[in-house]
């Protein structure tokens, strides 16, 4: 039975209370520091900067040492700007330090300390540099508050396959699940780098993540809602043990007497290859492991008409589409309806779109509400996309990182993703098209 999305007024979320909050979480996660410059930097020197941040509560120390989606105790990842700030003002005064160990692991090397604290008492806090270069794992918050009840570590149950149903409504995608023994419907969504709940269902235990430069007597920036979810079930898959965001605001709507619950992101399905079938409504998982190899023996995926590599920018992978002689860098979104350009392609990319308004088009720069029509045509290797919803949007603030050296042309959404079957395999960087 094909489900339909019936929207009440009041559940316009996706134009009002949701995608603001979306716009926030990317926007802060894409406002991650640069931590290119990180990746020569010895040791000890990294150290010596751990210290100074510890030591004087200043996170300019620390942010361009962390990867993106650094492992911050059992904190959200994707949120450093807004994390390490409040850890570093809840952590004591720290008077010395030494490293005490250095040790490779197979995710890199490990860097231990001893620090001494101003009451005379020591901690041994430590971070994992990565391949990269940059330090994807940091404990330090022993003494944060945050930390005081420490989850237990994220745990997954699935099979090594499983399909799950899924519909389209008004550009967007749909599934149903259940959190912590809460039943409804969740939004996909790729482009946030971590789960959303509906303060509307989910308003216990709640942790404050507030941080932003005091000014003034006031802290300047929103807060962000943490909250543990003890068991999250998608279909035959069971997360248990990990943290989500919750919204600020509650939102309210629904459909078939199951409520919004929220939007899952990225991290929540970061174990497996996601393949889309919107036009047959369903969604299939397939369990990778950490090279992105399929972990079942017996798993044979359909044969493949177009495969191409992607690069992944934080959660969003990237690729080149071809329109007219240029060729265009487009993040892949699932959390957005249609084909978004962002202002500085509007001259070269306008000659391409139809059903633009004439007035509309000629007048300088791009108006706040976009321009707005249809794509005639993209092509990526041997796959044409043609007439797709697309607009010229002038802020792109929510995918512009400071550390970006080459910037983004655009968002490709849900319009691009239902043209053909697409599987994406986040870890191989690859998609492929059927």
């Amino acid at each position: 039975m094909q489900v339909v999305m019936y929207f009440c007024p009041r559940f316009s979320f996706l134009n009002l209370l949701y995608m603001k909050w979306r716009l926030f979480l990317v926007g802060i996660t894409a406002l991650s520091f640069s931590s290119s410059f990180a990746q020569n930097r010895s040791y000890s020197d990294m150290a010596d900067s751990v210290y100074a941040a510890l030591g004087k509560h200043d996170p300019s120390y620390l942010l361009p040492l962390l990867h993106d989606s650094c492992a911050i105790s059992n904190l959200p990842r994707g949120i450093n700007y807004r994390v390490i700030p409040l850890l570093l003002d809840k952590y004591p005064q720290v008077l010395e330090y030494k490293i005490v160990a250095i040790d490779k692991e197979p995710a890199g090397t490990r860097v231990k300390l001893e620090v001494m604290y101003e009451v005379g008492k020591a901690a041994y806090p430590d971070f994992l540099v990565g391949r990269s270069g940059t330090i994807t794992e940091l404990n330090v918050v022993k003494s944060a508050a945050l930390n005081e009840q420490r989850m237990g570590g994220r745990v997954l149950s699935a099979p090594d396959t499983l399909s799950v149903p899924l519909w389209e409504a008004e550009g967007h995608l749909y599934v149903k699940a259940e959190a912590d023994g809460r039943k409804g419907i969740f939004l996909l969504d790729s482009g946030i780098p971590d789960m959303i709940l509906n303060r509307s269902y989910f308003g216990d235990s709640l942790k404050q993540v507030s941080t932003g430069t005091v000014e003034a007597g006031s802290t300047r920036g929103e807060g962000v809602l943490v909250r543990k979810v003890g068991a999250f079930n998608l279909g035959r898959m069971k997360l248990s043990n990990f943290p989500a965001m919750v919204m600020t605001e509650k939102v309210a709507g629904g459909n078939e007497g199951l409520p919004f619950l929220g939007a899952i992101g990225f991290s929540t399905l970061r174990d497996f290859e996601i393949r889309l079938d919107i036009a047959g409504g369903k969604m299939m998982l397939v369990k990778t492991d950490r090279e992105g190899n399929y972990i079942s023996q017996q798993y044979r995926p359909a044969q493949v008409t177009f495969m191409a590599p992607v690069e992944m920018r934080r959660q969003l992978p990237v690729i080149l589409v071809t329109i007219g002689d240029r060729a265009y860098r487009m993040g892949i979104d699932c959390g957005v309806a249609g084909t978004i350009f962002f202002a500085h392609t509007k001259n070269a990319i306008l000659p391409y779109i139809t059903g633009v308004d004439a007035a509309v088009a000629t007048q300088e720069g791009v108006p706040l509400r976009g321009i707005h029509g249809k794509l005639t045509k993209a092509v990526i290797g041997s796959l044409d996309f043609t007439d797709m919803a697309a607009s010229i949007e002038g802020n792109n603030l929510a995918y512009a990182g400071a550390g970006d050296a080459t910037p983004l042309d655009g968002i490709l959404g849900t319009s691009f993703l239902q043209v053909y079957k697409i599987a994406i395999n986040y870890k191989k960087k690859l998609i492929y098209f059927r």
